[in-house]
């Protein structure tokens, strides 16, 4: 009940340079505040054992103790879970200094140390495709060693290999799509795609000015329309139409019905292979299902298209604004699309959105699409550097995002099971 007492035992302790009677007062002040004591006291009493322990008495093993209990007490305190990291990987407990590291990392994904470590606790547990990971974030951020450029240089390589194996959509649900793509509401909007998608007032690729003769020439196109077949098996979609537009660069997903591909110029010519396969791994991550309509139709179009059909499944919802006799030509679109089976689909998806609470945010959904397609882009180049560069060179099309969010997200996926996962499926690690 008197703070000033302990702290003066502490202090009469430290002036005679008793470490015993200090560590003693430490402990007997944590069993006077119990477990239902003040969190921030009893985080402060154990890091400060964590340093008597280590400081005082050469302890590391009681150290690592106390640290393991104030971070418990505050799991977001970053300078206790990086001493008890750098206890943890000098103890040669390697496991858990990754699984220490690799949540800095999380919390902090521009943090060089953090990284480092990570790369050496890798490399030291024989880890070495995930070390060579992480050194491709440090030479993709440019602070690289020689040694570790070195390294990923070493096993970086310039073909698309590829297993002959097609993601399945669980696979891309459980190791490939961004937290903030909510997966219910992704299921939503691929029903809605594929049963009135044709039904939307979409031009056909003709009537967006695209013909024959605007089709990528075969030889012309040779490389490119290569890998998009490669990529296209891979990814367990249609392989697109694509047409050539000389004004334009890139790649890019066009809103049409069915949707086609248009490339610039400079994506048969010019580019790097990686470059190429970036970007079609990006673009035909937009052409699965559930992604479809993401690109097709503006954010308030998708909102009108999606209140609209919460409507048509729970009637008792509010009228969406707007204009009520577009609101009720849709519904009726829907009325002659969705057999009972679909309308029960569709309610569960939507029994699920609205289980969570709050208001259902398109633009969350589109950030994490947007993400989602970086991340396909990453796997199928394998080249964080050259994952980074296009993204920082591009506007994000999609969402309202910074380029260095899209590029601390893969950071994020690239150190994580989910991304060891799915190059494990497609047989690209490196040894």
């Amino acid at each position: 009940a008197r703070p000033e007492a302990f702290e003066r035992l502490d202090a009469i302790a430290m002036e005679r340079d008793d470490w015993e009677l200090q560590r003693g007062i430490y402990r007997r002040q944590l069993e006077r505040l119990g477990v239902g004591g003040p969190k921030e006291a009893r985080r402060a009493l154990h890091q400060n054992l964590a340093t008597i322990a280590l400081e005082k008495h050469g302890d590391e093993d009681l150290a690592r103790e106390h640290l393991d209990k104030a971070l418990a007490l505050a799991p977001g305190d970053l300078k206790v879970r990086e001493r008890l990291a750098s206890l943890t990987a000098g103890a040669d407990e390697h496991d858990k200094a990754v699984e220490l590291y690799r949540d800095l990392a999380r919390r902090d994904p521009r943090n060089m140390e953090y990284l480092r470590q990570l790369r050496r606790m890798y490399s030291s547990t024989r880890q070495h495709d995930r070390a060579w990971c992480v050194a491709g974030i440090l030479v993709a951020l440019g602070v690289a060693s020689e040694k570790e450029n070195q390294f990923y240089q070493r096993f970086t390589s310039a073909a698309l290999k590829l297993k002959p194996v097609t993601l399945t959509l669980a696979q891309w649900a459980e190791h490939v799509v961004a937290p903030e793509e909510d997966w219910s509401l992704s299921e939503v909007l691929r029903i809605l795609y594929e049963r009135i998608g044709g039904r939307l007032a979409l031009p056909s690729p003709k009537e967006a000015g695209f013909s024959k003769r605007n089709k990528v020439d075969p030889e012309e196109g040779r490389s490119l329309l290569a890998i998009l077949d490669a990529v296209a098996r891979v990814f367990g979609v249609q392989a697109a139409e694509v047409y050539l537009n000389e004004t334009f660069t890139g790649l890019r997903k066009e809103s049409t019905m069915p949707p086609c591909l248009v490339a610039g110029k400079d994506m048969l010519e010019g580019r790097r292979g990686k470059e190429i396969r970036y970007a079609v791994g990006r673009n035909l991550s937009l052409f699965l299902p559930h992604h479809a309509l993401a690109g097709m139709l503006d954010r308030d179009n998708l909102k009108i298209l999606l209140l609209n059909t919460m409507k048509f499944i729970f009637p008792n919802l509010p009228e969406p604004a707007g204009d009520p006799k577009h609101h009720l030509r849709l519904r009726k679109e829907m009325s002659a699309a969705f057999r009972s089976r679909v309308h029960e689909e569709l309610k569960g998806h939507i029994g699920e959105l609205r289980k969570k609470g709050g208001e259902i945010s398109l633009a969350r959904w589109l950030a994490g699409v947007e993400k989602t397609a970086c991340r396909a882009g990453l796997i199928i180049c394998n080249d964080m550097s050259v994952a980074s560069t296009l993204i920082q060179n591009q506007v994000s099309p999609l969402a309202r995002l910074k380029p260095d969010e899209l590029v601390d997200d893969l950071v994020l996926y690239t150190i994580s099971d989910d991304y060891a996962t799915i190059r494990e499926l497609l047989g690209i690690t490196i040894m």
